[in-house]
């Protein structure tokens, strides 16, 4: 078994950024001449007008890429290329990739629920008001930066028409509401990524997100803050788990969500840890002493490096928290990147 300490954590945002708009997923993209690409106000109004309604309309479009880099006063022209895709057969029948980024109200976005082709969605920046997704042959569906109001529901799922997604990105997207249990539904799902995600604009430690996803493979969780998870079901197809958070307290509730959401995903071989995870673990060292590994079948442990941390030294593990992560027999090994040298470790 190996504790690798990987890159700053600077250059995996970066990473992350640049993958929002080259998604490596089994969501292909279509040769170019199938797509259509609109970037600006002005483009997107000459387009909602005039290019879409001059197309071929028996030329097959598979992909519609929407960019708008500022604020529009109202969503309608949003909503009319929405219409047109979903009143246009050549389209309605073929579109697989739709992406939407555009700062305004979007109203008409249930109405691709009828796109029984469409496979991808990305929207980044729209707000709208959201009863549950209905997008039943959807498989990758990307938010970014978006506003959503769920009403007063306090058991709100948003994905259950949904049934054949299997990745789902969550960044930075605020749901306005009551929500007390936020339930994902999808029985395909095999990632899940949540990245600064708040109910009702604040943290709201009261929300738990139960998850029924008996297919996740992959689990990514990023923020300030931990949301308590809860599942009914073993998560036994779980591979890599990566939890970094940015901030860390001497806050008894957050050391027991930590190790909930350990044990929720205890199949996991490969486990991404950032090093405030493991100064919170530090201060509970006593509770830990007791606690056998969470994680009945890691292989290896990877500490996500800070990057405002200079010194080695900063990323001391404690016996106590090996233990616990490792279990007390293990053998492991640390690896740690000073810029182009590596310095080996063997405990055990």
């Amino acid at each position: 078994m190996s504790l690798k300490k990987y890159g700053d954590k600077v250059d995996e945002e970066d990473k992350q950024t640049a993958d929002r708009y080259s998604l490596d997923s089994q969501c292909s993209r279509q040769p170019r001449e199938h797509q259509i690409t609109l970037i600006g106000i002005s483009a997107i109004y000459i387009t909602s007008n005039h290019i879409l309604s001059l197309r071929d309309d028996s030329a097959n479009l598979y992909e519609l890429n929407v960019v708008c880099h500022e604020e529009l006063e109202d969503g309608d022209v949003i909503d009319s290329i929405i219409d047109h895709v979903t009143q246009t057969p050549s389209i309605l029948s073929h579109i697989q990739v739709l992406t939407i980024q555009a700062e305004c109200v979007v109203q008409n976005l249930h109405n691709l629920s009828i796109c029984q082709s469409l496979t991808t969605l990305e929207l980044s920046e729209i707000a709208m008001e959201i009863t549950p997704f209905n997008f039943p042959s959807l498989k990758c569906f990307y938010l970014f930066d978006c506003r959503f109001e769920s009403g007063s529901e306090t058991f709100f799922n948003a994905f259950e028409d949904c049934a054949n997604l299997e990745q789902l990105f969550i960044d930075d997207c605020f749901f306005y509401g009551e929500i007390q249990n936020f339930q994902i539904v999808a029985p395909k799902l095999i990632e899940l990524r949540i990245s600064h995600w708040r109910v009702d604009e604040v943290f709201d430690s009261d929300c738990v997100i139960e998850l029924f996803t008996p297919k996740l493979q992959l689990f990514r969780y990023h923020d300030s803050y931990m949301y308590e998870f809860s599942t009914e079901e073993s998560l036994s197809f779980v591979e890599e788990v990566y939890i970094d958070m940015d901030e860390f307290s001497e806050d008894k509730d957050l050391f027991l969500r930590l190790t909930e959401l350990f044990e929720i995903m205890e199949s996991a071989k490969s486990v991404f840890l950032s090093t405030s995870i493991i100064q919170v673990l530090s201060m509970f060292s006593k509770e830990l002493a007791e606690e056998s590994s969470p994680f009945s079948r890691v292989e290896t442990i990877k500490l996500i490096k800070d990057s405002s941390s200079s010194s080695s030294s900063s990323y001391a593990v404690p016996s106590t928290v090996m233990n616990y992560l490792f279990g007390k027999s293990t053998e492991f090994d640390i690896y740690e990147w000073k810029g182009e040298k590596k310095v080996h470790k063997k405990f055990g």
